[in-house]
């Protein structure tokens, strides 16, 4: 297994292969994905990039007026650290935690 590849979790299904799991970043997904189409295996590509997972939880906090808050890796795959101050805990920061599961695929 490649750096950056270690949380790729791959079935046999059938004929075919499922990759699930997580990658650090979109060069990395695409890298596997071209190394798969070269090797003439069927496969399904299911493994989510963190880098996307990262933009996704960005992207919705600052559509709610969070952008002082950051998000980085934590130490699991498939979970963030959200870093920064808020000025007051109002009642969409005490959902934003359920919005972001809901709405960024392979959030955990």
């Amino acid at each position: 297994r490649e750096q950056g590849m270690s949380e790729v979790d791959v079935q046999r299904q059938g004929d075919s292969l499922l990759l699930g799991g997580y990658l650090e970043d979109n060069a990395r997904r695409l890298a596997l994905q071209r190394y798969l189409d070269g090797s003439g295996v069927d496969y399904r590509l299911e493994a989510r990039s963190m880098e996307d997972i990262r933009q996704g939880v960005d992207f919705i906090l600052q559509k709610f007026g969070y952008r002082q808050i950051l998000s980085s890796n934590a130490d699991k795959p498939g979970w963030v650290r959200l870093n920064g101050e808020l000025a007051e805990q109002d009642e969409r920061w005490a959902r934003i935690d359920a919005l972001l599961e809901s709405e960024v695929p392979g959030l955990l």
